[in-house]
């Protein structure tokens, strides 16, 4: 999906959250575990995207649904499928980032904020002079790294859905450059940022859908 395209679905994903159009994705309430009959709304909370069209970054404003359970009458957000907690960037072009570099086709951290022709990703308000640093992208790696959660999960519904998938020979192959890290913690975080991105890839194509499990992206953090 290009980047325009996502900015319409988050500013139509906005207009639903406020009318109410949006159904809770949960069965289990992540503040204390407990199984509701339902949850209740709890309003809205706006929140600010940062979506790449072409080598600008742009803001979009949208809406999330907020939920309370009726159990412990405590309150938590429902983040869709481009929303990470914390990151006003999109999802998928974090995704497409941290997998050039641990694919090695982005060979450095400067180079993988740039555009494969060499341009900086800028923000919109190009008079700020504001472009996308290269610390940002360690950032990103970090976090999907420390999704390892959603990966078993997503390993075991993959398994049973095809038993004979060539996944696990794919990260049992999956190799990170040794000029791309100077420790092996670092390695390491690079590793599980690889497995991240090559199960949720997996993920999309088995189950034809744009989202990664409930228990990552759609699932609700407080």
């Amino acid at each position: 999906m290009n980047g325009q395209g996502l900015m319409e679905r988050i500013i139509a994903y906005g207009q639903r959250a406020i009318h109410q159009q949006i159904a809770c994705a949960l069965a289990v309430c992540p503040c204390c575990g407990g199984r509701p009959v339902r949850f209740g709304r709890h309003g809205v909370r706006k929140r600010l995207f940062l979506v790449f069209v072409q080598a600008v970054i742009e803001e979009v404003d949208s809406y999330l649904t907020r939920w309370k359970c009726p159990l412990c009458r405590r309150t938590f957000t429902q983040y869709p499928w481009w929303a990470i907690p914390h990151k006003r960037y999109v999802l998928p072009f974090i995704e497409g980032r941290c997998g050039a570099y641990v694919e090695d086709t982005a060979r450095t951290y400067a180079s993988g904020v740039h555009t494969p022709e060499g341009l900086p990703f800028s923000h919109a308000d190009a008079d700020t002079g504001r472009e996308l640093a290269a610390s940002t992208l360690w950032h990103w790696v970090t976090t999907l790294g420390g999704m390892s959660e959603a990966v078993r999960g997503a390993l075991e519904l993959i398994k049973q859905k095809d038993p004979s998938t060539g996944l696990f020979r794919e990260l049992g192959r999956l190799r990170i450059r040794a000029g791309q890290y100077r420790s092996t913690a670092r390695q390491q975080q690079l590793h599980r940022c690889g497995e991240r991105l090559l199960v949720a890839r997996a993920y999309r194509a088995l189950f034809e859908v744009d989202h990664f499990p409930v228990f990552e992206t759609d699932f609700a953090f407080r």
